[in-house]
């Protein structure tokens, strides 16, 4: 199996999917000592415990290939040795581009593209399809996902949405990522570092990609 290990100060390229390197350099920048492999995808150290990463772009916009994809993560996660688990979703390639800077056509036949007030305005759009998304997997959250209600491993799914937004005069790419805890999907009362985890992570997805 082909391997990448990377340290905040060293990034060994290697052939992989897109996703998983930008996840992988991603949690490397915040300090983690990542290392991918074919399954699970990524794993790291960070903050004195060890997680595994199963890294999914979805391209189809079933629900039911959605969920699919997660639980063959999920599956991947939990065969790992690592403390904990996360599934990573990217959903960038399943969503409808055009809400986030729409055509608009006047009387006259002429056309512009829509664009957002204000970059708060942009993200709110983003994160209420993010918000679509993680209703879509936990409406069938009752009957999936058994694998991971019988190891406490698997902490949650991660959501990752790029997308091109017109905001006042200008086009620009932002980045917005959601978190559905094991807790919330699956109705346990359980709590552990993955919040931590996620927030770190998130802080630097919006500090890299807003440049």
């Amino acid at each position: 199996n082909s391997r990448l290990s990377m340290t905040p100060n060293l990034l060994l390229l290697d052939v992989r999917e897109p996703h998983e390197l930008e996840i992988a350099a991603i949690l490397a920048s915040m300090g983690a000592h990542v290392e991918t492999a074919d399954e699970p995808d990524v794993t790291f150290g960070y903050d004195g415990a060890t997680w595994d990463v199963a890294c999914k772009l979805i391209y189809s916009k079933s629900s039911v290939t959605l969920n699919d994809r997660i639980e063959k993560g999920i599956t991947q996660i939990l065969a790992g040795p690592s403390d904990y688990g996360l599934v990573c979703v990217g959903i960038t390639n399943r969503v409808n581009h055009r809400q986030f800077m729409p055509l608009q056509e006047f009387g006259d036949g002429t056309h512009a593209w829509g664009v957002f007030g204000s970059p708060d305005d942009a993200a709110k759009a983003m994160h209420h399809t993010l918000r679509k998304t993680h209703k879509t997997i936990a409406a069938e959250s009752e009957v999936r996902f058994v694998r991971a209600r019988e190891n406490h491993k698997f902490r949650g799914i991660v959501t990752v949405l790029h997308a091109v937004v017109g905001v006042g005069p200008i086009a620009t790419l932002l980045t917005t990522t959601g978190f559905i805890p094991r807790a919330e999907l699956l109705g346990e009362a359980i709590t552990g570092p993955e919040a931590f985890v996620v927030k770190r992570w998130n802080d630097r997805m919006q500090d890299v990609f807003a440049g």
